[in-house]
């Protein structure tokens, strides 16, 4: 109903070109969370490597922290380590 009040066909289709560029353009609304997202994954990403990393060196070492320290983040838990 809301589209037969834009026109015909032709306009129908522009209207839902300009709107999907207007949403998921690269300088669309969406595209700012979209490179957020994609940068805390990555982040997420890092920090798994470098406490896989840091456990690695403490289980080889078994010398006690291996060069690592408790991560200071709400919400994890006392094992949480990074390496420095």
């Amino acid at each position: 109903a809301i589209l037969s009040k834009i026109g015909g066909a032709p306009e129908i289709e522009k209207f839902n070109g300009l709107l999907q560029q207007l949403l998921l353009g690269s300088k669309g609304l969406l595209a700012g969370w979209l490179d957020g997202q994609r940068m805390l994954q990555e982040v997420g990403a890092i920090a798994a490597r470098a406490r896989s990393r840091c456990q690695a060196q403490e289980s080889s070492q078994n010398s006690g922290d291996g060069g690592c320290v408790n991560a200071d983040v709400i919400g994890s838990s006392s094992s949480d380590t990074f390496s420095v």
